[in-house]
């Protein structure tokens, strides 16, 4: 049986789907993030800046007021 160019595609997507989905899957097993509530001691936490420097959340403590920002990437 000769299958059409669309068929194929439709094929190809469709394995591509049963791939990829179950990989994308959260592990059901592990425990969800805890939450931090307003008032509660923030956790320790250590990221990288624009600069591609370290900077350690402990680290800013006494200083003057610490904003962290979060960009999504929509594109």
């Amino acid at each position: 049986m000769k299958l059409s160019a669309d068929r194929m595609a439709v094929a190809g997507a469709l394995l591509a789907a049963l791939v990829a989905v179950p990989a994308l899957a959260e592990d059901a097993d592990s425990d969800p993030p805890q939450r931090v509530e307003v008032g509660q001691q923030a956790p320790p936490v250590e990221l990288k800046g624009c600069d591609d420097q370290d900077y350690d959340l402990a680290s800013l403590r006494g200083q003057k007021n610490a904003v962290l920002v979060f960009f999504r990437g929509s594109w």
